[in-house]
């Protein structure tokens, strides 16, 4: 069980802006390929790439799968028609 001020003490820790970051690790140190601060509020869960799509969960239990890229664009919007406070799970399946 939170209480209201530890709810508001614990927010505090997580405020501020938010951003979608795109890093080189193969270089020798990380670099920043690029960064948008369009504002990703209302999604608390990761984003997940898979398959050269990106997967965006929000609490409104809408699943946004995103093309990434310079000007990326949104492929699809599910609607699960409840709450969602995860990050999605993908799974790929091969046939044999």
């Amino acid at each position: 069980e939170v209480t209201e001020d530890e709810w508001i003490e614990w927010g505090k820790h997580i405020a501020g802006g938010t951003a979608l970051v795109a890093l080189n690790l193969a270089a020798p140190q990380p670099a920043q390929l690029w960064r948008t601060d369009k504002g990703f509020d209302g999604v608390i869960p990761s984003p997940v790439l898979t398959n050269g799509l990106l997967y965006f969960a929000s609490e409104e239990g809408k699943i946004s799968v995103v093309r990434p890229g310079r000007d990326w664009e949104v492929l699809k919007v599910n609607d699960l028609n409840d709450p969602f406070f995860a990050t999605p799970a993908l799974f790929c399946f091969t046939a044999q």
